[in-house]
């Protein structure tokens, strides 16, 4: 059934494109300047109403996705103008050819696989279902639903469709009466599509040529592309409240026109609030509503309310936005009557409340509504009951940027897009334009074994990454980076550049086989913060510059140094709080071990306190009783600027140890 069902829509499809072809040629009006051009799209909402039957390899059922596009009221009515009536869209644009289509793309499991070519900017025959993704033509509706894809075509992990997204495409066997067929799943617990969709106009002005009239050159315009919707393990699926009841329609543009019979009919333009199509979406996701149709009535010359029927709205055709007919064969009426027409919705959870009434032949000009706005311009400042209104703001002030639409008297598209539009309802409408500060984006660096500095930053940024110092018999293997790419993975110490978007990173170790016993290597004793950073660096006797360099952390820890070259070093050891010390020491064939130990500041006899002992130790040095050795005197020279240990000295370590000045 479905396979006869995609024939019969790729049979459609060709014959429309036929049908274009027939009514292009024969078109004749005279050309004139086309603007269509000036049509301005925004982006369309990320496609995230969509309806996923899961398959069943135990009764041959292959995954179904479901797709709604969803249209913007402006680009809606646009291409319902189209699709009622072409030839009077030819003729008031100037074209030979038009058509406009919702372009698809995917990317699996991220955002960075993306099928979009630069050939799509000129054409929208591209793919389809062979490359796992597709277009859909925009017509009457604002909400179309259609099939993204039905796994029953895909041909195997080696098979030449849904190609973007085969490796997510599990197989199972069905068996049914001895016969083996492939039923296909998308993997929905370890796999994610992300889908995104813009809008593809294009069109040929129709040009006066020496011969006769013909197409001029092709153009194309497009929107830029949507946010992405995900389907699958991170899945983005929007379901849309239960509805209450319908918003009513609001018409426009009502005049006689003529029919075949020699009598009149009533045209008019639809326009179906988008909360009334989020209802349809809701009944076809859950079955459990529907719309019966329009209720369509008219008062001539002021007279009782009568019903007609408005061809083509039987079920949930009645919410196809652009022009309709009404019309009642059993009440005749001339061109010049005095009509009134009204409709509403019909269905599960209506019916609606009745639209605004149009008139014609009332001797009146239409009654028109104003349009006030702060901070931008509209399309028009008047309009008439359903007509199509687009907003721009204002550019925004030096720091700021815009924020959203503040609206009275109507609902726009997009209230948090710069450029949007609304239905003109039967009132005035005021809206501004609001602003907010530019506020440049912070992201956060997580390090796993490690530290990061700084921690967050904004993207640019030059993040620093230091590995912890490796277990006893392990060695630093390399870093395991997400978000972006480091400077030297295989280097304990190295940087990137901080992109728009967090970052993880996880020092990784392995085993020291015993050739690889570190060069040198040691306890470090310290005190006050268990977290605090502690340096250990090493420098040549003859040069101030670092050769080399690990952090660590804890009280009581270790340290190492791998593939020291042999020579005279100064070793040091620093630490928040604490006083730094410098061993000398010499490398050589052999591995060596040296312990170090740090004192805080005032701690003279390095017991990890400052109590009445160290100011004894310190007050003898001052009165010259007994000499402090180079390290101690440096725990005691608190004072620091004159390079003495003195009365002061003693002073401030004993407030300290008394509690009346902390160091």
């Amino acid at each position: 059934m479905k396979i006869f069902k995609k024939f019969s829509a790729v049979l459609l499809s060709l014959m429309m494109l036929f049908s274009t072809f027939s009514v292009t040629a024969i078109h004749t009006n005279a050309a004139q300047e086309s603007n269509i051009s000036e049509f301005e799209f925004s982006a369309p909402e990320a496609p995230n109403y969509f309806i996923y039957t899961d398959g069943d390899a135990s009764v041959g059922q292959h995954d179904d996705l479901l797709m709604f596009m969803v249209v913007d009221p402006e680009v809606s009515q646009l291409a319902a103008e189209f699709y009622n009536d072409s030839d009077a869209f030819y003729a008031k644009y100037g074209l030979y050819y038009f058509n406009i289509v919702m372009q698809y793309d995917v990317s699996l499991d991220n955002e960075e696989n993306w099928q979009y070519t630069e050939e799509w900017d000129t054409t929208p025959w591209i793919g389809g279902y062979g490359d796992g993704f597709q277009y859909v033509s925009i017509s009457d509706q604002m909400v179309d639903d259609f099939e993204f894809f039905w796994l029953t075509y895909h041909e195997g992990q080696g098979g030449s469709t849904f190609i973007p997204y085969q490796p997510a495409i599990i197989t199972e066997i069905h068996s049914d009466y001895g016969y083996e067929e492939n039923i296909y799943s998308f993997d929905t617990e370890n796999h994610s599509l992300y889908i995104r969709c813009r809008y593809y106009m294009e069109w040929e002005p129709l040009v006066q040529y020496e011969e006769g009239e013909g197409p001029g050159e092709k153009q194309s315009k497009f929107s830029d592309w949507s946010e992405s919707a995900v389907f699958g393990r991170n899945s983005t699926q929007i379901i849309p409240d239960e509805p209450t009841v319908y918003e009513a329609p609001i018409i426009s543009a009502l005049k006689f026109v003529s029919n075949e019979y020699g009598t009149f009919d009533l045209e008019y333009v639809q326009t179906t609030p988008e909360s009334v199509w989020l209802a349809n979406i809701y009944y076809k996701m859950f079955g459990d509503g529907y719309f019966d149709g329009l209720e369509t009535q008219v008062s001539i010359e002021d007279g009782e309310w009568q019903t007609f029927d408005t061809a083509d709205s039987w079920g949930d055709w009645c919410l196809s936005n652009g022009n309709r007919i009404a019309f009642n064969y059993d009440v005749p009426f001339e061109e010049d009557t005095n009509m009134k027409l009204r409709i509403r919705f019909m269905g599960t959870h209506g019916p609606s409340e009745w639209s605004n009434v149009l008139e014609v032949n009332s001797g009146e000009a239409p009654e028109t509504y104003s349009i006030t706005v702060i901070n931008g311009t509209a399309s028009k400042t008047t309009a008439t009951a359903g007509e199509i209104i687009t907003l721009t703001a204002d550019t925004p002030p030096s720091g700021k940027e815009f924020d959203k639409w503040i609206v009275t008297g109507a609902v726009v598209s997009d209230e948090n897009s710069n450029s949007t539009a609304f239905t003109m309802p039967a009132n005035n409408v005021t809206v501004t334009a609001t602003y907010k500060d530019v506020v440049i984006p912070t992201y956060s660096v997580t390090v796993t074994n490690g530290t990061a500095s700084p921690k967050t930053a904004t993207a640019g940024e030059i993040i620093t990454l230091t590995a912890k110092t490796p277990a006893f018999n392990k060695k630093f293997d390399k870093w395991v980076v997400t978000g972006t790419t480091v400077e030297d993975e295989t280097s304990a110490v190295t940087t990137f550049t901080m992109p728009a978007s967090n970052v993880t990173a996880v020092a990784t170790y392995k085993d020291v086989v015993e050739e690889e016993i570190p060069k040198l290597s040691g306890d470090v004793t310290s005190y006050l913060s268990e977290t605090d950073d502690i340096t250990i660096t090493l420098r040549k006797v003859s040069s101030e510059e670092i050769d080399y360099q690990t952090i660590v952390q804890g009280n009581n820890t270790t340290y190492s140094f791998e593939d020291v070259i042999e020579g005279d070093y100064i070793l040091t050891v620093s630490k928040n709080n604490h006083v730094t010390r410098e061993y000398e020491i010499t490398i050589g064939d052999d591995a060596l071990t040296q312990d170090v130990k740090i004192h805080p500041l005032g701690d003279v006899t390095g017991d990890g306190k400052i109590n009445t002992i160290d100011v004894a130790r310190a007050n003898a040095h001052a009165k010259g009783v007994a000499v402090l050795g180079d390290y101690e005197f440096k725990c005691a020279n608190v004072n620091s600027k004159d390079n003495k240990v003195n009365t002061i000295d003693v002073a401030k370590i004993n407030a300290h140890a008394k509690g009346v000045s902390m160091l």
